[in-house]
């Protein structure tokens, strides 16, 4: 950006607190006026804002307000002295917030105390490897000066912020949304920090000085992720997940796993399991679609053997004497309980799981059974009462013939009282 042209009286004469150097305009502040107001600060120690005023603007010198408050502006934007506002934060450079207030208000530059500068605790290194990381990494050249280090700071950190706030939402869409890498972490902190500081010159500066490693690699994994982690990477990520959290653990629940089946898994395991699961994803796309073929298969098998499973409980109903006299409204309505026990689904579906097309399957189709058969004795016991008995022989032991004669009397009369009295009877 090119300076703004200065007025010629700020270059020549006794208040020379500019030069032109390589067709810059550098602060020197060589000239007599700017020394002496330097001198006398740094003499003292430190003075009110009143009293440099005061001390100027007297015999013998009769510098005017203005006059002494360009070359204390001067004096700043060289580096040689530090103000202390009134109830405000210290101002170590002409950018610094509260400046403009400062040198526009006479009273708000009376109140405060102006100070020699600090020694540097800064450096020219560190200045140097500052200005490097915003070349190398941010693309962006400047002087190796405070001014120009937080004025970058405050132009450039912003958007390095909105990037990484953009990739922590793309890490919380993957998969189990993973804790972002500690040195984005790190980064976070580090940006949010500097952009708090950057009115303020030195302490931004200072700032970097301490986390520059940090804000180094930051910026690395940033560009990093910012580059890969786009929504094609993160759907293939999501989809590599569904087949671990879905068909391969559906698959495990099962029972054991074919050698072949089992080291996909343990593929598709390993590659999620990596800092960077969408890096190279492609080369498990065998192993993931040899999981899906299996549960695919697995699920139509269960399917079928469903459909066969019905179609026993409903060829034992139609065995039963009686049944092939029924309308075909009735038939359908003594079916009906073990028809909708069959599962509505497809061989792609994740839902229900595997386990529960088994033996969850077998309980209900067991239940639809008895419910078919009560069904069809009400619409039978028209023609002649019918009547379930359970003969609770389950578990029941005999040790003999006499015991054994027993239990045949028993089933016996259980049974003629209702056969006699012209029911018939049915099992359960």
């Amino acid at each position: 950006m090119q300076q703004r042209r200065p007025s010629p009286k700020f270059l020549t004469g006794d208040l020379g607190i500019l030069e032109l150097d390589a067709g810059r305009y550098v602060p020197t502040c060589g000239g007599v006026v700017p020394r002496r107001v330097q001198e006398h600060i740094e003499a003292e120690g430190g003075l009110g804002g009143t009293t440099v005023l005061a001390w100027f603007g007297g015999p013998p010198y009769g510098y005017t307000a203005a006059v002494v408050k360009a070359c204390v502006a001067g004096l700043l934007r060289a580096g040689k002295l530090r103000i202390q506002p009134d109830g405000g934060a210290e101002i170590t450079a002409v950018r610094d917030a509260g400046v403009k207030d400062l040198f526009d208000k006479d009273r708000s530059f009376r109140r405060a105390s102006y100070f020699p500068a600090e020694d540097d605790d800064i450096g020219f290194q560190a200045r140097a490897r500052i200005c490097v990381f915003f070349e190398k990494q941010l693309d962006h050249r400047m002087d190796r000066e405070d001014h120009a280090i937080a004025d970058a700071v405050s132009r450039l950190f912003p958007a390095q912020a909105r990037r990484l706030r953009d990739v922590f939402g793309c890490i919380d869409q993957l998969p189990g949304r993973p804790k972002p890498p500690a040195a984005l972490a790190e980064l976070q902190d580090v940006l949010e920090a500097a952009v708090a500081k950057s009115r303020h010159t030195k302490p931004t500066v200072q700032l970097l000085k301490r986390k520059l490693d940090g804000l180094r690699d930051g910026i690395q994994k940033l560009n990093i992720y910012d580059a890969e982690l786009t929504q094609p990477a993160i759907q293939a990520v999501r989809r590599l997940a569904t087949g671990r959290d879905h068909q391969l653990a559906q698959l495990r629940a099962l029972g054991p796993l074919e050698a072949e089946v089992a080291t996909a898994g343990e593929q598709i395991t390993a590659q999620l399991q990596t800092e960077r699961p969408w890096r190279d994803i492609t080369a498990v796309d065998p192993d993931l679609e040899c999981v899906c073929a299996a549960y695919r298969a697995e699920r139509g098998r269960l399917l079928r053997w469903q459909e066969a499973q019905a179609e026993q409980a409903r060829g034992r109903v139609k065995a039963r004497d009686g049944f092939a006299t029924l309308t075909a409204d009735n038939s359908h309505k003594v079916q009906k309980p073990i028809n909708r026990e069959q599962t509505d689904t497809t061989i792609e579906a994740m839902a229900p799981a595997l386990v529960e097309l088994r033996d969850p399957f077998l309980v209900r189709l067991q239940r639809a059974e008895a419910e078919a058969n009560a069904i069809l004795d009400e619409l039978l016991s028209d023609k002649k009462l019918i009547v379930t008995v359970n003969l609770g022989l389950r578990g029941r032991e005999v040790t003999n013939a006499a015991e054994v004669e027993a239990l045949v009397n028993e089933v016996r009369e259980r049974l003629l009282e209702k056969v006699v009295n012209g029911a018939r009877v049915r099992l359960v």
